[in-house]
């Protein structure tokens, strides 16, 4: 894009997926930061990442969202949202995360022995252990706390 339309990233504030622009619109907490959800134990491997990688792609970090783990309080909704949705005004707006890492919790595939089989734009099959399993016969497997 830098290349070939290179007003774009001139005149862009951040680049944001569809939740975070809904995140934006309904809250309000007076500091202007966009977040984008990452799990805390992988926040400074991301946050080393997202440098390296746009140092290497030439992406202007500003451009980025601020890497910060689910549960992280953003705000409350605003009277306008509240109007728009029938949500109560102030609603806390809290970082969410995956939907299927979200949807392992009501299921109680959080526990050993319990399989989530989640399936839609992906299909994700997931099983908890009671430890990190990490063998060559594993690679291409997603580990993740």
């Amino acid at each position: 894009m830098a290349e070939h339309q290179p007003d774009v990233p001139r005149r862009t504030c951040k680049w944001l997926l569809i939740e975070d622009c809904i995140i934006r619109t309904v809250r309000q907490d007076g500091n202007g930061l966009h977040h984008g959800f990452v799990h805390a134990a992988v926040r400074p491997a991301q946050a080393r990442l997202v440098g390296r990688d746009a140092d290497l792609s030439g992406i202007d970090k500003r451009l980025l969202a601020v890497p910060s783990p689910s549960g992280t309080p953003l705000g409350e909704i605003t009277l306008a949202a509240a109007e728009a949705t029938g949500l109560p005004a102030g609603t806390p707006v809290v970082l969410g995360g995956h939907d299927y890492l979200c949807g392992a919790l009501p299921v109680g595939a959080i526990r050993p022995g319990v399989i989530l089989d989640v399936s839609r734009t992906w299909e994700i099959v997931m099983a908890s252990t009671c430890g990190t399993i990490l063998t060559p016969g594993n690679a291409g497997v997603t580990v993740g706390p």
